[in-house]
């Protein structure tokens, strides 16, 4: 399947961002801008 590997990778890259979101406010924000 030639689609597989692109839609791990949009599904890796959702939840990548999503882990970032949560992390980095309690962090720092402003490493992220």
């Amino acid at each position: 399947m030639p689609t597989a590997p692109k839609e791990f990778e949009k599904t890796f890259m959702v939840i990548s961002n999503l882990h970032y979101k949560m992390a980095v406010p309690v962090g720092g924000g402003s490493l992220h801008k």
